[in-house]
């Protein structure tokens, strides 16, 4: 019996068939891994278009235009009726990047657009689009950083780890031990020397 990769849409026999956790059929694990990349880049999507929905055009849908402007910038390149946009983090700026660059620039977009009058609101969103572009350099170079800074700070504290977990010997324990008798005498002695004190 044949069965369509869920992937690349080819029939194979179901014997060689992979299922991935949620129970659909691949043809290969490249096959999955490349499904995972665009569901990835569909969710990385719908985040951004959510957002740019909800905060720059108080609820109302993106134009096709405005879609395609959006596109382009993941594309890094102007974006045709058909062509194919990237999904892979490596074939151009993922729209995660993106949204953080929106987000980052927010409040100089807003006031940017306050100053200046548009005739269209797709005028409006290519400036504003404009703006992320120019910022995109700088956001990339402060993610970079920041993962940079984080991988250090966890270097530090698995170090930092490995030097409170030296494995403690018995005589350690024992030259440590709060409640054995003392050479001037025992517990009993010690406690009450404590009680007369207060």
């Amino acid at each position: 019996m044949l069965i369509k990769c869920r992937n690349c849409e080819e029939k194979f026999e179901k014997e060689t068939m992979i299922k991935d956790e949620s129970d659909k059929n691949f043809c290969s694990e490249n096959c999955i891994k490349d499904f995972e990349a665009k569901q990835k880049n569909k969710e990385q999507w719908n985040e951004l278009y959510e957002y740019l929905k909800s905060e720059l055009f108080n609820g109302e849908k993106l134009t096709s235009l405005m879609v395609h402007r959006l596109q382009a910038i993941r594309k890094g390149s102007p974006v045709n009726h058909g062509d194919t946009i990237p999904y892979k983090q490596s074939d151009g700026t993922n729209y995660k990047i993106i949204l953080i660059a929106f987000k980052y620039k927010q409040k100089d977009i807003i006031s940017s657009v306050r100053q200046k009058s548009f005739q269209t609101e797709v005028q409006k969103f290519n400036y504003i689009c404009a703006i992320v572009e120019n910022s995109l350099p700088d956001v990339k170079k402060k993610i970079k950083e920041k993962q940079i800074q984080n991988k250090q700070l966890k270097q530090i504290e698995n170090s930092k780890l490995q030097d409170v977990n030296i494995p403690k010997t018995e005589e350690y324990v024992k030259s440590n031990d709060l409640n054995r008798p003392d050479s001037s005498g025992d517990k009993k002695e010690i406690n009450k020397e404590l009680e007369n004190l207060w």
